[in-house]
């Protein structure tokens, strides 16, 4: 397994005399724009400010939480409820149908999105791919990587991903039509963990799904992934190393590795919920110790989309999502990727699914709770 628990030691930075020479840019592999990624945008705080902001955000999430319920507890209908059953009656009559109570099961979910601490990128990790940017800090990297990426995931969308029925290789050949575009570095085996079982264990095949990749996004974003092995892909000869990842959700990994590629929000949430409104992708851009938008705004939008979907989708339904939110979340914190405009996505898809979910069940009280609240519902409902 590749990825690192939460709770390993930083690795260490390597040697000054380790590293390997720096390249002229005519050596590089980089696009251009991710090369010179230092030189824009220097009026954004330095590398060290996205700690700092992470734990201020997470410091007032803490506080926030601190006296609410962690849980959600919330009562619906069974998958399947039972056929009803026939009460007899007289010849001349017709059967009626019995009164069958619907079946309700009890769903807890958490009230909140844990964060993790932060972690910062590994030097080694993004050295080891392009020793020109050893001192390049990581903000002006993924400023970079988000005007270059839709052209990389525009190369990978060629790509269809492969599921794997055999023994896992370590490498792969793969045709590149386009022979102008970035191409891919490598192929991240994606599979989930094997559930325990007692008793003597069975052989079951595991599913795995090959995925090209790009190792400079990944590396600048993800903490907990290691230091990648070495790739050159040759226009001619297109051949990828295979890196197995274990994911506690590898079904939504798709969905992170779309918007680490291109920091779309709208897009993100497309994916995150039932039937996202387009006017969430603008705010969502910024961050939430931002103080120019006032909480109420964020509110009044998730109460009247929550209402809004609520008549629209089944609680069965919603709740499909909730776990597609929750899968994209634990694959975040598996992979340690802190991005802020990310977890504010995730934040609002989830605080919006729940609140759905508590209006499509009957209990809306369960998610709007506070005095300010319940204003904001009757204003906007």
């Amino acid at each position: 397994m590749v990825l690192q628990n939460h709770n390993v030691s930083k690795p260490l930075p390597p040697d000054a005399e380790d590293q390997p020479a720096v390249k002229g840019p005519e050596d590089s592999r980089l696009p251009r724009a991710i090369r010179e990624a230092s030189r824009r945008r220097r009026a954004r705080a330095n590398a060290g400010s996205a700690a700092a902001k992470y734990a201020l955000e997470q410091a007032m999430r803490r506080s926030r939480t601190r006296s609410s319920p962690q849980q959600l507890r919330l009562e619906m209908p069974r998958a399947q409820p039972p056929v009803s059953d026939t009460e007899l009656v007289e010849p001349d009559q017709k059967p009626r149908p019995k009164p069958v109570p619907i079946p309700r099961e009890t769903v807890t979910l958490p009230r909140f999105l844990e964060r993790p601490d932060y972690k910062d990128i590994p030097t080694q990790n993004i050295v080891a791919i392009e020793p020109g940017l050893v001192e390049t800090p990581i903000d002006y990297l993924r400023d970079g990587l988000e005007v270059e990426g839709p052209k990389m995931l525009h190369t990978l969308n060629a790509m269809k991903p492969v599921p794997l029925e055999s023994v896992l290789p370590s490498e792969v050949s793969v045709e590149i039509k386009d022979a102008a575009s970035d191409l891919p570095t490598h192929m991240f085996a994606v599979f989930g963990r094997q559930p325990f079982a007692k008793g003597a264990p069975k052989v079951n095949k595991q599913k795995v799904t090959l995925y090209p990749v790009h190792d400079i996004i990944f590396a600048s974003h993800c903490a907990h992934l290691p230091k990648l092995r070495t790739s050159k892909p040759q226009k001619e000869n297109v051949k990828l190393p295979v890196v197995p990842v274990c994911l506690p959700s590898p079904q939504t990994f798709p969905i992170l590795s779309s918007y680490l590629y291109t920091k779309r929000v709208d897009i993100l949430l497309s994916a995150l919920l039932p039937a996202p409104p387009a006017s969430l992708s603008g705010p969502l851009g910024l961050t939430s110790v931002d103080e120019t938008i006032p909480d109420d705004f964020f509110k009044a939008q998730k109460i009247a989309y929550a209402h809004q979907v609520s008549k629209t989708f089944t609680a069965r339904a919603l709740l499909q999502n909730a776990m597609v939110i929750n899968g994209v979340w634990r694959n975040v914190c598996a992979l340690g990727v802190f991005d802020d405009r990310l977890w504010s996505a995730m934040d609002f898809a989830w605080d919006a699914c729940l609140t759905a979910l508590a209006f499509a069940t009957g209990n809306p009280k369960a998610m709007i709770a506070t005095p300010v609240e319940r204003e904001i519902a009757a204003a906007v409902l």
